[in-house]
């Protein structure tokens, strides 16, 4: 199922790209964590993301950007997750080879227990290994970060983001996670 959607994602953004609907591609690998308010470096629970920019606004002292993204992680002990969400990117210039960037974006996140899932059997009373589909969940994140804009093509960034899911767990209604995340920003166009 994952390969399918990276596949059905990827073709989306090649022909949009062909079209010149896609602007800009970044790709960045992750770490999540579920600490607060910013992020433990230990355990290691990796993921990634590639996000297109669907418009941006170019001023002398900002970035102004609309985007639509697609990641997962892999957290051992909660989840494994994949999302889909729209982006707002505001990103004033610093100087002229750097912006400070300002991030907001609301999703939809599917996540999987990452191991064997069990249900009771009122009939027998022993517990059977059941099939796993998921759960849905409403995802929601601001986040900071810095870019580096000296090269016109290739713009590489670092970000720590916070998101919230909902709902969580029964009974939970929330739950917080942390992403540092380093990537590379690649013009489509030229501008």
């Amino acid at each position: 199922m994952k390969k399918i959607l990276v596949f059905l994602f990827l073709i989306t953004f090649w022909e949009s790209s062909k079209a010149q609907l896609v602007e800009r591609i970044s790709v960045a690998g992750s770490k999540e964590s579920t600490a607060f308010p910013f992020t433990r470096f230990s355990p290691f629970h990796p993921g990634g993301e590639i996000v297109a920019t669907l418009s941006e606004k170019i001023k002398k002292r900002s970035i102004i950007s609309w985007n639509l993204g697609i990641g997962g992680f892999h957290h051992k002990n909660i989840a494994n997750a994949f999302y889909l969400k729209g982006e707002y990117q505001y990103r004033p210039v610093i100087k002229p080879i750097l912006t400070f960037d300002l991030v907001g974006n609301l999703g939809y996140m599917h996540t999987f227990y990452p191991g064997e899932v069990y249900e009771l059997n009122k009939q027998t009373g022993d517990f059977e290994k059941i099939t796993q589909y998921g759960r849905p969940h409403l995802l929601a994140g601001l986040g900071i970060g810095l870019t580096y804009i000296k090269s016109k093509k290739v713009h590489p960034y670092i970000r720590q983001e916070l998101a919230i899911e909902s709902p969580f767990a029964n009974g939970i209604p929330v739950m917080i996670h942390s992403f540092v995340k380093l990537g590379l920003s690649y013009q489509l166009n030229s501008k």
